[in-house]
């Protein structure tokens, strides 16, 4: 499932508590949302898939090489550098 945006909501702490058991799915549409607390942000709460997402896009960005061959690939894409997926399997069949 790949979705480019990044839908996010704002609930109080209250609505937060009294929906709890909703918020597995409400969360899942919206990937973020953030309860407030006198209306200031106390905490958010986080689609799984989505944090893991995030978590994995920290770590390439984090490693040199790895975001250097990201960088090389977009580079490639942009380029129209890449051989589609039956051209390669039947060059290697």
């Amino acid at each position: 499932m790949s979705r480019t945006m990044s839908p996010t909501s704002t609930m109080e702490m209250t609505e937060a508590r009294n929906q709890f058991g909703k918020l597995q799915k409400r969360v899942q549409d919206e990937r973020v949302i953030y309860v407030t607390k006198h209306g200031k942000k106390a905490f958010a709460v986080i689609d799984t898939e989505y944090l893991q997402i995030i978590l994995e896009t920290i770590e390439i960005v984090s490693d040199p090489e790895s975001y250097r061959m990201f960088m090389e690939s977009m580079e490639d894409i942009k380029n129209n550098r890449f051989i589609d997926h039956d051209d390669l399997k039947r060059e290697l069949l």
